[in-house]
Formats: structure tokens, sequence, C-alpha cells
């Protein structure tokens, strides 16, 4: 079973007729306690202050504040320490609760935080289609580039195929044109025939 804890703060005011070595060792004492039961979230030491009316003839105190996690029972005898300890004025030890402010300052943080997350997934977004487009870019210049080449090899070969039959049609009318200006081939027999009938 998961163990019950609660966030508290607590401020304790340490009598500065003590030398500083006496003020330290009381603000030393009670880390150590709050330590030792708790998990310390925040420890502020204010220092000298002026206090709201005078406690025992006093106008001043060295101010500490403490706000840590704890179970239940921890600030009982948190308190019980304090009220033994010649050294601490006053102390004072609340329970901290959610108020509106502070869930209203959480759910403003998370708003921007999402609104954050959103842009940066719409800058990737966009990147990436940009990304595409430029590869579909590339692409299409190639296959423009290729398709341009297959057309132009195309185009060749049958200009090539066009001249070779020109050529040949040109050369059966040159020698159908130079057959009829050439004189009959001498036929060696119908020449020998003639010969013998003499």
């Amino acid at each position: 079973m998961a163990k019950i804890t609660q966030q508290y703060e607590t401020i304790f005011i340490v009598n500065p007729t003590l030398n500083e070595d006496e003020i330290n060792a009381s603000v030393a004492k009670f880390k150590e306690l709050i330590e030792s039961s708790a998990t310390i979230d925040q420890f502020d030491v204010w220092g000298k202050r002026r206090l709201a009316y005078p406690i025992q003839d006093l106008n001043e105190g060295h101010y500490v504040l403490v706000r840590f996690t704890s179970p239940p029972d921890f600030p009982k005898e948190l308190d019980r320490v304090y009220n033994i300890t010649d050294s601490i004025m006053r102390s004072i030890i609340v329970t901290v609760e959610e108020n509106r402010y502070t869930r209203l300052a959480k759910e403003k943080e998370a708003q921007r935080a999402a609104e954050a997350a959103a842009r940066a997934l719409a800058r990737e977004t966009e990147r990436e289609a940009q990304e595409q487009a430029a590869d579909v870019d590339d692409t299409a210049d190639t296959s423009d580039t290729t398709v341009a080449d297959a057309v132009a090899s195309v185009v060749d070969t049958t200009d090539a195929f066009d001249s070779d039959d020109a050529n040949d049609a040109s050369g059966a009318s040159d020698a159908d044109d130079a057959g009829e200006s050439l004189p009959p081939e001498d036929n060696g027999d119908a020449t020998d025939l003639e010969q013998d009938g003499e």
C-alpha cells in the first residue's frame, strides 16, 4: 500500500539575540530533523526581519521558511520540538492545499506547454512536408530528364530510319534512272551466236 503524504509549509523564527553560530546551529538542527522524516521541497533562510509586533520584547527575528512533504503524523512531532526549543520564538506549520490561484497557474502553465508542443509538432510536420516536396521535385526533375532523353533518342532513331529509307528509295530511283540511260548489257552469248552465224 502506498504511503500517504501531504505537502506542508513551516516558518520558524529564531531569536536574533543569539550569536551567528547559535542561530546557524538552530537552523541546521531543524533542517536535519525535517530531512530525517520528510522530503524538503524548498528551504529558504530569510534572515533577520522586522516582526509585525514585539515578541519577548524583541522587534526582529531570524526567519526560516521550509516546504516539505511528509506523512501526516510528522508535523505534530515537529511542532512539539519547536515548542521545547528555547531558541525558537514562534513557529507555524500549515498544510499546503491547492488554492484557486495555484490551480489556475498550473492550468495556464499546462496550456502553454500544450501550445508549445503543438507549435513544435506543426513546425516538424511542415519541415517534413517541405522535405517530401523537395524529394518529389528532385524525382520529377530526374524523371523529366529521363523522359526527355527517351523522347530525344526515339526521335533520333526515327530520323535515322527515315533517312535510311529515303536513301534506299532515292538509290532505287537513281538506279532506275540509270538503267534507262544505260545501254543494254552486253550479253556475251548473243554476240557469240552472231559470230557463229557468219
